[in-house]
């Protein structure tokens, strides 16, 4: 069941409406573009996962899109989020082309195309920051006993993934894989940690303290 719907991010309505405005002479021009595709494509990455995710049983799965939480410390923001009786998992979605190595010695991912190689700060570190940092918000609503799981869904099915770790396929996983994955996560949980309606409850909860972005 979806609690909260994905929506267009802020960022893209108002970089879409500086577009329309700014010159095409505008030597800001080229930096704005660049960056208004860079965040549509990473929503239309996230806008893939809606598929696989309508494969689970809505009686079983809580989904919220697009949450923005404060830990107490920092904001936050997740993709996804699915919730259900004995866990809960943190979906990450990325919308990249060509081949991803994951490099686990120096915590970085590379992208190599027909443009060459390109390094980009590493997801599995951002989507572990964000499970210390759910956990952090768990806590403080007196949950901290329920098992969080992470993962980074790849929107785009040509994408090769590489890693010299063979634990990144546990992490790392194309949107096909993504309802049996976590089927697979809910026949490893044996025990409930909450109740049918403490888990509505809990989603309620989220919603209620998503603070979205305002302005850019």
């Amino acid at each position: 069941m979806i609690i909260k719907e994905r929506t267009v991010p802020r960022e893209i309505v108002v970089l879409q409406a500086l577009l329309d405005r700014i010159l095409d002479t505008h030597k800001a021009k080229e930096s704005v573009c660049r960056e208004f595709d860079r965040r549509l494509a990473g929503y239309k990455g996230e806008m893939f996962l809606n598929y696989p995710l309508s494969f689970l049983p809505s009686d079983d799965f809580l989904i919220l899109h697009n949450l923005r939480l404060f830990d107490g410390t920092h904001y936050f923001q997740v993709d996804t989020l699915i919730i259900n009786t004995k866990f809960i998992v943190l979906a990450e979605a990325k919308n990249m082309a060509g081949t991803l190595y994951f490099d686990p010695g120096f915590n970085q991912l590379i992208r190599r195309n027909e443009k060459g190689e390109e390094a980009f700060s590493d997801p599995l570190l951002q989507i572990k920051r964000h499970r210390i940092q759910m956990k952090k918000w768990l806590a403080r609503m007196e949950l901290s006993h329920l098992p969080i799981e992470t993962l980074i869904v790849i929107s785009n099915p040509r994408t090769i993934l590489q890693s010299s770790s063979d634990s990144v396929h546990k992490k790392v996983i194309h949107t096909g894989q993504l309802p049996f994955h976590i089927e697979a996560l809910n026949e490893k949980y044996k025990r409930e940690h909450l109740g049918a309606n403490e888990a509505l409850e809990l989603a309620q909860s989220l919603v209620k303290n998503n603070y979205p972005v305002k302005q850019m």
